[in-house]
């Protein structure tokens, strides 16, 4: 009977190493997998914060492209302005102009 109970623990000794060896092997390819899924995801950050840094990029340029034009078309508007106030100043002058000549100097008394 001790050979039997020695045999029968053997071989349940020899099923729970293989089961540890089993789970062992599990957890090993486990980690394999999660280093993978790690790494995986790292490259996926790194290339979407890559692609984040090039679209602020993009957006900085383009405020800059767009601040260039506001101040282009601002120099333009006070251009702009400036000749409508001398053509304006010009037609003032050359009213008056008139009115003094008709004024003082009246045509009928020729």
């Amino acid at each position: 009977m001790t050979q039997a109970a020695d045999t029968d623990i053997s071989q349940q000794l020899d099923k729970l190493t293989s089961v540890i060896e089993r789970i062992d092997s599990n957890l090993q390819e486990l980690r394999l997998e999660t280093r993978t899924f790690q790494a995986r995801t790292d490259e996926r950050f790194n290339s979407v914060d890559q692609r984040f840094n090039s679209l602020t990029q993009q957006i900085t340029d383009l405020d800059k492209s767009l601040n260039k034009r506001i101040d282009s078309l601002e120099q333009r508007s006070n251009g702009q302005e400036t000749r409508f106030w001398g053509l304006v100043a010009i037609l003032a002058t050359t009213l008056l102009g008139v009115i003094g000549k008709v004024v003082f100097f009246p045509i009928d008394k020729v």
